[in-house]
């Protein structure tokens, strides 16, 4: 229960990483002093007796009078007010004083424990020209010497570590503590000894006594803090009770009644995690709103405490309805869809739990939260209130890929442009291998569910073999059939101007062409997080049509099949399996079909042990020809070490194959390996992988690393 002791005096002097509203204020106040200092600030009020009322300072060194501007204003507004009446001089002296106090604080909590702050209103004799009197509210300011933190010490703190104690305010993380350089604050430091003697408490040492700290200065302007700690002695459970009421239900519920902890140390943590306990079984059998809460009595003479839960479970109800209030952008069946309980299902708090987690991962909700209503037939309504992100309309990505370097993309999103009906949007990407241009204009409902776009693209593309520039455009419509599912149908024209290819087969150098093609795609998603997946699916179905009858110079059929499954095996454990297949055939010969729209594996995106493109047919230069089709495999385990890093294995298979004819899973190419994951808040994931060729032929490599960053494609 009680982490790893050291015993004794504890010195803690590391270099400190804490920044504090303290730090931002003394940094401001620095940075706009070494650039233009300002000592003045002059505030009017409403209202017609309103007059200006200036704020000045003298004496400031190390700050600049817009640091207090914000904080200073509601009283310079009331001053403004207030200094025309001649029968308010008693409550301008309080507002005056106010503001003194308001300024002192700010000095002091900056780390001048020193500063004296004195202030005085003065106000211009009566003038003709009253709409020009300005009143000077004069602030004369003893800073003082800046004063740091040099070291936190600790004697008698036999069973906590200086990490523990040290807490939150000075920045103790992982039992490392940093705490040099933080501006001293007394009113930190004494909070600190509450803050010290509550984890004792907490941690089952009823009679703890910390002294008020001893402070020291130096000459150089530090401070040396020392508490002193009795610790007293470990209080147990004696005994510990359930409530008889209380206990005869959770004897119902799966689990029973969680084991208690008598004769064990008492600890505050624990009794509140096993009240939570038991209020996981209610709600799991059925109890929306069980209040659960322990009553804790301390038997001094024999150093401890009887504790009794009790409270009242609230009845078993089934869901009548799953209502939404708080969204615009996202659609309610949307946010409905990931609770998976239905009218009239008895209620699950492990299905509102998850439900909850899963709005949460998709990074558009700022808040989610699951109240709870009976309606008039006695069943439940649950009501999901969510705050919606605000995204910002220009989106800015960087990012980093194995095979096309550093790379950056820009994306962004005009609804209803003009008042016209029309959302716009646009996105450009550069990368060390080319770059890529789009706009399109939509509008939604064009017909029942049924959106339509049109756009316009460009782009250029450097592979291992070939270079590909393409202005396109497009004009599609998409239905949406369920809340996960949608289909896509449209016309769109390829110009491959400028385009070459690297092999030495002639029959490949069709790579300059135009193209016109119909198309068709059918996709199906439903995933807990977009990035870091560990529950849901994903499918794609294309289907691509290209003939010289539609305009053009290449006959094409394209049919591609994408699917993948996320299975969560615990909250630490996630399984996943993807399945990509893909073929092109044309009615002429194979050497019409032009090398960019030939199928290619190899890479960071397949097949893991190989470089770019390296899977499959080569000339006899070794450049990749690429294929009439191909097959990609891939299985994964993802592991969370800590949240949001996680440990993988995966095993890829694939291959390319020359000839539609010959479609099957011949010579099939393989790669075992593992990777980190980390996904930091704002959803650009890093990855890392290794991978290691099991079946290793002439020429190729025994292991290939890949490092991506972020998720533009």
């Amino acid at each position: 229960m009680i982490a790893p002791t050291m015993r004794g005096h504890v010195r803690t002097t590391a270099r400190s990483q804490h920044v504090g509203r303290k730090e931002i204020v003394a940094g401001i106040g620095i940075a706009m002093l070494a650039s233009c200092q300002s000592t003045k600030i002059e505030v009017v009020g409403d209202g017609p007796n309103a007059r200006p009322v200036r704020a000045v300072f003298e004496g400031l060194k190390s700050f600049d009078a817009r640091v207090f501007a914000k904080p200073l204003r509601p009283e310079l507004i009331r001053l403004s007010q207030l200094v025309g009446d001649a029968n308010e001089h008693e409550r301008v002296d309080e507002v005056v004083d106010v503001a003194r106090r308001a300024v002192q604080t700010i000095i002091v909590e900056s780390g001048y424990p020193d500063a004296v702050v004195s202030a005085k209103l003065e106000t211009p004799p009566a003038l003709e020209t009253i709409d020009e009197e300005t009143s000077i509210l004069r602030f004369l300011v003893r800073e003082g010497p800046f004063v740091t933190i040099e070291s936190i010490e600790f004697d008698g703190n036999h069973s906590l570590t200086s990490a523990e104690l040290l807490g939150r305010q000075f920045g103790s993380t992982r039992g490392t503590t940093s705490i040099e350089g933080i501006p001293f604050v007394r009113a930190d430091v004494d909070s600190l000894r509450d803050e010290i003697t509550a984890r004792y408490q907490g941690a089952g040492y009823l009679e703890a006594n910390v002294a008020k700290p001893r402070i020291e200065f130096t000459r150089d302007h530090k401070a040396r803090v020392r508490f002193e700690i009795r610790e007293g002695p470990l209080y147990t459970v004696l005994r510990m009770r359930i409530d008889r009421a209380l206990a005869d239900r959770l004897a119902t519920i799966p689990g029973g009644v969680p084991k208690g902890f008598d004769g064990k140390p008492f600890s505050a943590a624990e009794i509140e995690a096993y009240c939570r306990e038991i209020v996981r079984g209610l709600r799991e059998a059925g109890h929306p709103d069980p209040d659960i809460r322990p009553l804790i009595g301390a038997v001094a003479e024999e150093k401890g405490v009887d504790v009794l839960i009790r409270g009242e479970p609230g009845p078993i109800q089934a869901v009548g309805e799953v209502v939404v209030v708080g969204n615009d952008v996202i659609r309610q069946d949307n946010i409905r869809a990931t609770l998976e309980l239905e009218p009239g299902d008895r209620f699950r708090g492990s299905l509102e739990d998850r439900a909850i987690r899963r709005i949460y991962a998709t990074g558009d909700f700022a808040k989610v939260q699951a109240k709870h209503e009976t309606l008039p037939d006695g069943r439940l309504r649950i009501v999901l209130e969510v705050i919606e992100n605000k995204r910002p309309p220009v989106d800015l990505e960087v990012g980093y890929g194995s095979y096309v370097r550093v790379r950056a993309g820009l994306r962004f999103g005009i609804e209803d442009v003009l008042s016209t009906g029309l959302d716009l949007k646009a996105a450009a990407e550069l990368n060390a291998k080319g770059h890529m241009m789009s706009a399109s204009l939509g509008r939604a409902d064009v017909l029942p569910g049924t959106d339509a776009t049109i756009g316009m693209a460009g782009m250029h593309r450097r592979q291992p073999s070939y270079s590909d520039k393409q202005l396109a455009v497009e004009a599609a419509l998409r239905h949406e059939w369920t809340d996960t599912t949608h289909m896509r149908l449209g016309y769109r024209f390829e110009d491959h101007g400028g385009s070459w290819s690297d092999t030495s087969m002639p029959t490949l150098d069709v790579v300059d062409h135009e193209r016109s093609v119909l198309f068709a795609q059918l996709l199906s998603q439903d995933r807990d997080h977009p990035i870091r997946t560990f529950d849901g699916h994903a499918a794609k179905l294309t289907l691509d049509w290209s003939d010289e009858s539609l305009g053009g110079d290449v006959d094409l059929l394209h049919l591609g099949i994408d699917g993948a499954k996320w299975l969560r095996v615990s909250d630490r454990v996630a399984l996943s399996a993807r399945v990509r297949s893909g073929l092109v055939w044309t009615t002429r010969s194979s050497a019409r079909i032009p090398i960019q729209h030939r199928m290619f594996v190899g890479g960071e995106n397949t097949v893991r042990s190989f470089r770019e493109d390296r899977v499959g047919p080569k000339d006899a230069n070794g450049e990749s020809l690429g294929g009439e089709f191909r097959n990609v495999f891939n299985l994964e385990s993802r592991f969370v070490i800590e949240d949001p890093l996680d440990f993988v294995l995966f095993a890829d298979a694939g291959n390319v194959g020359r000839r539609v004819e010959d479609f099957g899973l011949d010579d099939m190419r393989y790669a075992i390996g593992l990777g980190l994951q980390y996904s930091i808040p704002v959803q650009i994931p890093i990855r890392f992988d290794f991978a290691i060729n099991p079946d290793r032929r002439s020429g190729e490599e025994k292991w290939v690393m890949h490092l991506r960053i972020g998720v533009l494609d």
